[in-house]
Parts: structure tokens; sequence; C-alpha cells
């Protein structure tokens, strides 16, 4: 349908009363946009300076959100394992005090509580520790929650002190400590340090001792089924050990899913399963839980990676591109079909004194879960949420003992026609849309006719729900 001007006596007096309507337009937007900021701040998260800050109500709101941000924290506050030193600390260019709330120190990690006076909030803040010869520096948290006037975050820092010099019984160690800020639009602008004070912190190495727990009960997957033996339950970390069941013994590399303990608290995991050399064959690492599970958990599985024996050959007429400084091809062709997934010679393309080869797996569309496909750079563990798995990997450069891996996944043999053994340049990559790529040296190119490319051990992905209760059984 055709659409006119309205009815107007001149085009002047048209465009007149456009910018009237624009104008109470534009005015209605900013109110609107206005209130939608008031509230956002008043009941959820705006960004400060680059900071996502949270705004909550009371004590409890508080300590809730340090909880979540700090698994474990409030299991270690529970049992005495938190210092609470109350030190301020000054800054002569500001009009602001920050003051360390809490302290929990572990052998891994030490978590340093602070809040921030004021109405500053820093582009960037890190602490820095030292005991004796060890330097403990934290990483950038880019979050946090204002409470009555204050900012609240943490510092998370390796403990490097405590694996290169455990302490042997409880102690306090006194640490030179001091916090250095950022402001502006970058992170270079400009730094702000507050003096260096003594921090004390309370720590006893037996507060590191886990707590195990017997499991039993078994897990129906869409290939083969998991068997739970133990929980581990640490300060930092909570570890499962299980075995896999396969008919063909394909070997498990990946989980994804959710623990839920019996007094309803649930701990979303995804874990790479590694190879143990305890009583299991894997161990799962998962965060630290607030409570010790008493009676039965429940196990919910929605992404399990596994990694086949399914291989690609291939090969590369290496002719096209000898004594060459440039050139790109794109044969995009299939190389192999399975799993739900066509495998594809995308590109192939020389520059810098090396040939890359460029693989697409383009996985078949409107599958309906339960489904298998193969995995390549990375998984979709929930909607938007990618995880980075693998890339390819030299067949020279295997372990010769299972170190992590029961099988190991995406290993490249590649030779030319007189069987000399590839020369890699550059290392290996993943792109988007389930891309994997590998480039050879130019010389080796330049020497070779014929370039013979397997790719073995294929990972593939379960994709569904599977759930189902776990007992504790006594030790």
């Amino acid at each position: 349908m055709t659409k006119t001007l309205p009815d107007v006596n001149t085009f002047k007096e048209f465009m007149s009363r456009l910018r009237r309507i624009l104008a109470s337009s534009m005015g209605l937007i900013l109110v609107f946009i206005a209130i939608v900021a008031g509230i956002a701040f008043s009941f959820g998260q705006n960004t400060q300076n680059g900071m996502t800050v949270t705004k909550v109500r009371s004590e409890t709101d508080l300590q809730a959100y340090l909880y979540d941000q700090i698994p474990g924290l409030r299991r270690a506050e529970a049992m005495g394992q938190v210092s609470s030193p109350q030190l301020d600390l000054t800054f002569p260019e500001l009009e602001a005090d920050l003051r360390i709330e809490k302290v929990w120190h572990t052998r891994e990690m030490v978590y340093i509580v602070y809040s921030l006076g004021g109405e500053t909030t820093p582009f960037d803040i890190r602490a820095k520790m030292q005991h004796g010869r060890y330097w403990l520096q934290s990483n950038w948290v880019n979050g946090g929650a204002r409470y009555k006037e204050r900012f609240y975050s943490y510092f998370p820092l390796y403990n490097f002190k405590e694996s290169g010099s455990p302490s042997t019984e409880k102690t306090i160690l006194e640490y030179d400590f001091k916090v250095i800020f950022s402001f502006g639009e970058t992170i270079d602008d400009r730094h702000i340090p507050t003096e260096t004070v003594t921090l004390p912190v309370m720590y006893d190495p037996a507060w590191e001792e886990p707590v195990i727990l017997s499991l039993s009960g078994n897990l129906p997957l869409l290939e083969g089924e998991l068997i739970l033996h133990t929980m581990e339950v640490s300060p930092t970390q909570t570890y499962l050990y299980l075995d896999y069941k396969h008919p063909l013994e394909t070997p498990l590399a990946f989980l994804a899913g959710v623990l839920i303990i019996d007094n309803g608290e649930q701990l979303p995991f995804e874990s790479y399963a590694e190879a143990s050399g305890n009583h299991a064959a894997y161990r799962l690492t998962l965060d630290a839980l607030d409570v010790i599970p008493e009676g039965n958990i429940s196990l919910a599985i929605d992404r399990a990676v596994l990694v086949g024996d399914d291989k690609i050959d291939f090969s590369i007429d290496a002719t096209t591109f000898k004594n060459l400084v440039e050139k790109k091809k794109e044969p995009n062709r299939v190389l192999k079909q399975v799993h739900n997934t066509d495998i594809i010679l995308e590109k192939l393309s020389l520059g810098h004194e090396e040939l890359w080869f460029s693989l697409l797996f383009k996985v078949e569309g409107n599958l309906q879960e339960p489904y298998t496909a193969v995995v390549a750079g990375g998984i979709e563990i929930s909607p938007g949420l990618y995880r980075t798995m693998f890339h390819l990997m030299d067949a020279a450069y295997l372990p010769e003992e299972q170190s992590f891996y029961r099988r190991y996944p995406y290993v490249v043999r590649a030779e030319n026609e007189n069987g000399v053994p590839a020369i890699y340049k550059g290392g290996t990559g993943s792109g988007p849309g389930e891309r994997l790529g590998i480039s050879f040296d130019q010389e080796f190119v330049d020497s070779s006719e014929t370039i013979f490319v397997s790719i073995e051990n294929l990972p593939y992905m379960l994709a569904g729900r599977w759930e189902g209760d776990i007992l504790i059984t006594p030790r």
C-alpha cells in the first residue's frame, strides 16, 4: 500500500510539525529511559565506571551476594575459618576509604572481602600481598554490590605461599598488603596505590582435611552409564569420582549438568572428566558446597562428551602451493558424515610461510534431544553460553601415559609421499561456527608433492537430559 504525507499546506509546515512531534517523542523517550534506569538501579544491576554493580537492600542480601560470588565462604564462616580484621586503608588522593571486611585463607586461594566508602567506583582494583619471598596478586573482579553508601567486592588471590612453603600448624600469617586502584577509560590511565600495611590472617592447615562421602548409584545416558563412587568436599572445590561404562569402551571427556543435595542447594557444573588414579576412572571438579550432604543427592546431566575412535583421512596437493608467497583455495569438500555432522575441508590458505587448513563441522539443523553431534572448538552448555573444548594435537606430543584424558581427542598424523613427518608451524586453533585448523611449515610444503593427513579420535557430544538419585552410604 502506498503511503502519503499528511495533508499540510506547505512543506515547511509539514517539517515544523514533524520537528514538534520528534521533540515530544524524544522527551517521552528520555523520561522512559530515566524511569527504567531508576528502576534498574533500585532493584537490580547497573554499570558504573566499567563495574557491574548490584544494589542490595539489607545485610542479609549482601551476605547472600558474597556467598554466591565465593563458593564455600558460607561453610567456612560457619566453621570459624574466616578472619575479620576490620582493617582500614586510606587514599591520599581520594575522599574514600577501603576496609578489609573478611579474609578466607586456604591452601589454594585467599579471598579478601573489602568495602569502599563514598560514591567512588574504580575502573579496576587489585590487591598485592607479600609473605617473605612469596608474592600474591589478585585478579580483577568486574563487579560488586552497593549497600548503605559502600561498595562491596572481593579480591581472589592464588596462594603461592602455601604451595611453596606450606604451613604445618595453626598460625597467624602476617602479610604486607596494599591495594592499587585504576580510574579512567583504560587500566593504564591512572593508578592510585594505598599505603602498605600489615594484614594478619588466621590459618590452620587442618581446615584442608576433606569430607569424604561414599556414593552408590548409576545414571544411564544416551550411550553408556555413569557409576558414582565418591564425593570429596574440600574447602574450595567439590570432587566427584566415577566410572563410565560404554559398550564399545568409549572413554568420557566432559560432563555438564547440576548436582542437587538434600537441602535443595543446586550446584551447576561443567567439568572435564580428568583421568583419576584413585579408586575410580574419572574425577569431576565442581565448586565448593555450602552444606555437607547428609541424605541422598540428585544428579542431572545435560551434556556429555565422549572421545570416539572415528577418524578423518584426506590429502592435500602440495604442488599447487609450491614456491608461492600467498594463495587461497576453498575446496568445501565433505570428508566424513558421522554423528549428525558433516565434516568439511573448508579452506586452504598459504601465507606467512605456512599452509593452514580449516575444517568446518556442520551439525544438522533442528535436531531434537536426545542426539549426538561431533564436537569441534566448543559446545553450547546452555543457550548462548559456549565452552571451548578441543584443538588439533600433533601426535608427536602425545603424553606417554594417560595424564589427563583416557583417550586424547583430535590427534593429527601427517606425512608426505616419502613418509617424511609433517613440520607444523604456528600451532593450532579453533574458530567461529565449529571450526578447527592447523598449519604446516612452508619448507615442508615446498619439499612435498602430496601431504597425507589423518585426524584420529573424533569427540562427540550426547545432548539431552538425564536425571537420577544417588545414595550416600556409610563408610
